[in-house]
């Protein structure tokens, strides 16, 4: 004789059935996105038959499968993972995933060859090489093969080097990352190289991430018509993503008028206002972000004329986020929390609105539709 299931454990085992189907459907469309599998393996366990229904008669939702491993995913799921990862933990998403040993074993080939001491603990490496290890090697074409290896591996994570104007660099150029940061400082360096090494860069097509300009950099371009000619050139020829002029530098005048033939800049990166007061970036079609880096430092207006400078030059233009330094060192933490307040209050009665997070130097805000 069979015992009737009394109503509460009915409406109970058609809720658990509702709710195994919704989990189905949703595992199911995850892992139909990394291009897996579906599965059918989610089970009820039967209820306990017992006259009087309990909380321990309730059929309990069991997973019989075990969870699937990492390495399991497609490739390019897991290329996207290791893009995410910083220095600090590379490796040891080498050692735990198989799949990403080639990234270790092209980091240490490299480092080994090169006697790097940081081929252990990556933060040159990666994902941005830092060119600057190397000054004192002789790459040789053992060492060459070594480092084109390991470029392909981070260009195919989205690293990238950096690189100075150093005698020399054009020729290696072929071996790099696709993605180059590019430092023009040292006058030294730079002297009777910039149009070898702009050249190198723009046959091999490499991308320009960011490129920096110093301060003794630009100050030659003022009092050098030929670097200022050379320099123009190459930033109209030249894909640059980010734009910077360092700390305390003068623009020259023709430079900021070329400024919207630089191919795919997206961000442009400035010390101060005063060399882009009456300066239009309506014509910059392509950019999308501007940061100043010393607005109040030194500055005799006050804070609202600042603001409302900046928001005169971006008005007419593309640029949806600003990116404002606030005053450095402890000294400076009570004009630093005032400034801040100020910031907050004043843009977004212009249409701004703060991005919050952690960031207690600086004051990001993007424009809202």
């Amino acid at each position: 004789m069979t015992t009737a299931k009394c109503s509460c454990c009915q409406n109970h085992e058609l809720a658990m059935t509702a709710l195994q189907r919704q989990i189905l459907e949703e595992v199911n469309s995850l892992r139909k996105l990394l291009q897996m599998q579906s599965i059918h393996s989610f089970v009820l366990s039967p209820p306990v038959a017992t006259p009087a229904c309990t909380a321990l008669s309730r059929p309990v939702l069991q997973l019989k499968p075990s969870r699937p491993k990492l390495e399991s995913m497609p490739p390019e799921a897991l290329d996207r993972i290791a893009s995410f990862v910083g220095a600090s933990d590379i490796l040891q998403l080498c050692h735990a995933v198989r799949y990403f040993k080639y990234i270790s074993k092209a980091m240490f080939d490299f480092g080994h060859l090169c006697k790097i001491h940081y081929a252990s603990r990556p933060e040159r490496l990666w994902p941005i090489m830092d060119l600057d290890l190397f000054s004192n090697s002789v790459l040789k074409p053992t060492h060459l093969r070594a480092l084109e290896t390991y470029s392909r591996v981070l260009s195919k994570h989205g690293g990238s080097a950096i690189i100075d104007c150093s005698a020399g660099m054009e020729a290696i150029l072929p071996v790099l990352p696709e993605n180059l940061e590019v430092l023009f400082d040292d006058i030294k360096l730079t002297y009777g190289n910039t149009d070898a090494l702009f050249s190198a860069i723009f046959s091999t097509n490499k991308t320009i991430i960011h490129l920096s300009l110093g301060a003794d950099y630009l100050e030659s371009c003022i009092f050098d018509q030929a670097s200022l000619d050379l320099t123009t050139k190459w930033l109209a020829k030249l894909r640059i993503h980010e734009l910077e002029f360092q700390h305390s530098s003068t623009i020259p005048t023709q430079i900021r008028g070329m400024l919207h033939l630089v191919p795919m800049l997206a961000s442009l990166h400035l010390p101060t206002l005063k060399d882009f007061v009456g300066v239009s970036l309506s014509e910059c079609k392509s950019l999308r972000k501007l940061s100043i880096s010393q607005l109040f430092v030194g500055a005799k207006k006050k804070p609202e004329a600042l603001v409302q400078q900046l928001l005169d030059i971006v008005e007419a233009t593309k640029i949806q986020q600003l990116e404002v330094s606030l005053p450095w060192g402890l000294q400076q933490v009570q004009a630093r929390s005032k400034l801040k307040g100020l910031l907050t209050a004043l843009f977004p009665r212009y249409g701004w609105r703060e991005q919050r997070g952690k960031r207690e130097y600086h004051f990001v805000c993007t424009r809202q539709k």
